[in-house]
């Protein structure tokens, strides 16, 4: 590229790199952070004490949504389940001490970047019951946790009351 074109491309790399700088994974940008909640289609934050849902599959079994939205970690590549920078997050319940979930909900997956989150939106944390009674009005303790490809390690959780969803047969 002959030094004419450099210094016309010169302000175009610089406001790409300056963008790239702001991004979710970017260490200037503050400490990281993670926060569990809920939702279907868009991040529904959790309080402790809020209620969530128990729902019952299509096959019959029976989970939570779990979602995630952090800042400043390596999203990884939500178009690419085999990208090697993709973190790896899952998702428990307990009630007590007693793990509730049926230790299936780990996924390897790219966050997808938006509104300056890395988030994770309806994952299913799918519980070991035969039954929505079985945790109907009871206090769960739900929790996440991430590693993203650089090592970074984080983790949230909520107290929550479970109950049946109103659509369970």
């Amino acid at each position: 590229m002959s030094l004419p074109l450099v210094r016309q491309a010169l302000p175009l790399l610089i406001a790409v790199a300056a963008a790239c700088s702001a991004s979710v994974d970017s260490p200037d940008a503050g400490p990281p952070s993670l926060e569990l909640g809920t939702g279907t289609r868009d991040f529904e934050p959790l309080s402790d004490g809020d209620s969530i849902f128990i729902v019952q599959g299509p096959q019959g079994g029976y989970h939570f949504f779990g979602s995630l939205r952090a800042q400043n970690i390596e999203p990884g590549d939500s178009e690419d389940l085999s990208d090697p920078r993709n973190p790896q997050t899952t998702f428990e319940a307990f009630v007590g001490a007693n793990r509730v979930d049926s230790m299936a909900s780990s996924y390897r997956q790219g966050l997808e970047v938006s509104g300056g989150y890395a988030q994770m939106i309806g994952r299913q944390v799918i519980l070991d019951i035969l039954d929505d009674d079985e945790l109907d009005g009871m206090t769960v303790r739900l929790t996440v946790s991430i590693e993203d490809a650089s090592g970074t390690q984080l983790t949230d959780e909520r107290t929550l009351m479970a109950i049946k969803h109103p659509d369970n047969q």
